[in-house]
């Protein structure tokens, strides 16, 4: 009997080791690697099954080889928004003017931080020309950002004495 268990034990571990994982293979008629300087290429003749499965919120193939793309992004086109803006008197006391020269300035804000980062004023830029009432904060520095199109186009150091 123990022969025999033995045996089995034997058999089972020879059944195991010759055993081997065929993840990612297939019978196919053809393939090959093709290699150059600009990129690489891997393709499989004759590969009988394959399926492909889609939804709303994507989709799935099973098959041997699966399509993988790098997309890099390099850098972001913005259009240059050509203005001159120009902040006075600075250090001011109580009211802060703001010019705007340079054309058509578009959908412009400013907004203005104290030194926590607190907005303590913000609004919109209708004209060329804007007046910021400072009279009621107290003396500090503070930094004023004008704004087009969310993205910020230049930032201003302001005393307030």
């Amino acid at each position: 009997m123990k022969q025999f268990k033995f045996y089995i034990a034997v058999m089972c571990l020879v059944a195991l080791g010759s055993v081997t994982l065929k993840a990612q293979e297939a019978v196919s008629s053809s393939g090959g690697d093709g290699l150059s300087p600009d990129g690489a290429v891997s393709f499989t003749i004759g590969q009988m099954a394959y399926t492909n499965y889609s939804g709303q919120d994507g989709a799935v193939s099973a098959g041997v080889q699966q399509t993988y793309e790098i997309t890099v992004v390099t850098g972001i086109e913005r259009e240059e928004i050509q203005l001159d803006l120009v902040a006075y008197p600075n250090p001011t006391t109580d009211f802060l003017h703001l010019k705007i020269d340079g054309g058509n300035s578009g959908e412009l804000s400013y907004q203005l931080y104290n030194l926590q980062g607190q907005i303590v004023s913000k609004n919109q830029l209708n004209n060329d020309r804007a007046v910021i009432d400072m009279k009621d904060l107290p003396r500090s520095a503070y930094f004023l950002k004008v704004l087009g199109d969310r993205q910020v186009l230049k930032t201003f150091k302001i005393i307030k004495n």
